[in-house]
């Protein structure tokens, strides 16, 4: 299957996770047409009491859930951008 442009931008930024947070190692990651499966270990010392809250929490530094709700924000804000030049009529799918 070849990748699309934004499973090419997802691509690109999963390889350069574990240079960049140094608490999370990527095992493996498949990239699929809508959406992506990866095994990841949290590689932080911290121990936690875990707590059961019900309703909305902040996130927790250095988690699989503040990773993740980052990671979409990089995706996102790049789709943003591509739908914004295609709707100017813009070809040039390169994100500066």
């Amino acid at each position: 299957m070849i990748p699309s442009e934004i499973g090419k931008f997802v691509e690109e930024n999963f390889k350069k996770i574990e240079q960049e947070i140094n608490y999370l190692e990527i095992h493996e990651y498949v990239i699929m047409p809508n959406h992506i499966h990866f095994i990841a270990v949290i590689n932080n010392q911290e121990e936690r009491e875990p707590k059961f809250v019900n309703g909305l929490q902040p996130l927790i530094p250095h988690s699989i859930s503040s990773f993740t709700n980052q990671f979409k924000g990089v995706i996102k804000k790049w789709c943003n951008k591509m739908v914004l030049k295609i709707l100017n009529g813009n070809r040039d799918f390169t994100i500066e």
